[in-house]
């Protein structure tokens, strides 16, 4: 079904598992839009995110029972916002390995501010491309505290809120902006040399 988004959850109970979702493009949520369910044990590859919106070329994932679980994320690419996977408001980020993936913000992942922490933990986040900033991820969270456990990135980070990232390793640099004249904290952060 090349051309239109593959699939939209939208029901905390279901769940889309062990399937590959590849040629899908729509404005936002290209190769899946998840606004309540879990997409887990899957392939996401070679989708896009283009028109209006321009955000999560391969996943798009809004809300607190939106879930994103031991799956690839590769090769998707939008001109927007989040090339791999666009999240919001409480989304929950678990175990995935995301590369390849290109946007002008946050190539791999681009949190959006929200009003709801989100948590992206035991992720592999690496070789993305975001040249406006954050290849590998962006952190728009400037009103809740987003949390990162437990990744790896392989690239720049840039955060502009006061986003944790604890126990990270990060092959790149990390772009921490000032948000109402305070520094922004940076938590057991070890850089590889």
């Amino acid at each position: 079904a090349s051309g239109k988004r593959l699939f939209t959850l939208s029901n905390a109970g279901a769940v889309l598992s062990g399937v590959t979702l590849t040629g899908g493009r729509a404005s936002t949520g290209g190769g899946v839009y998840v606004s309540a369910g879990t997409v887990q044990d899957s392939i996401i590859a070679g989708n896009a995110a283009t028109g209006s919106g321009n955000a999560g070329a391969g996943v798009w994932l809004q809300g607190a029972n939106s879930a994103l679980r031991r799956c690839r994320v590769e090769n998707n690419s939008t001109s927007g916002y989040g090339g791999g996977v666009y999240f919001i408001n409480g989304a929950t980020i678990e175990s995935c390995e995301v590369t390849g993936n290109s946007a002008s913000w946050g190539g791999g992942l681009y949190g959006d501010n929200g009003s709801v922490a989100a948590v992206v933990s035991h992720c592999n986040v690496r070789s993305n491309a975001g040249p406006s900033g954050g290849a590998d991820v962006y952190d728009y969270a400037t009103s809740t505290q987003y949390k990162y456990y437990s990744c790896y990135f392989g690239a720049s980070v840039v955060k502009k809120g006061s986003s944790l990232l604890l126990y990270c390793v990060t092959g790149g640099g990390i772009s921490a902006d000032r948000l109402r004249g305070k520094a922004n904290p940076i938590t057991d952060e070890p850089k590889l040399t």
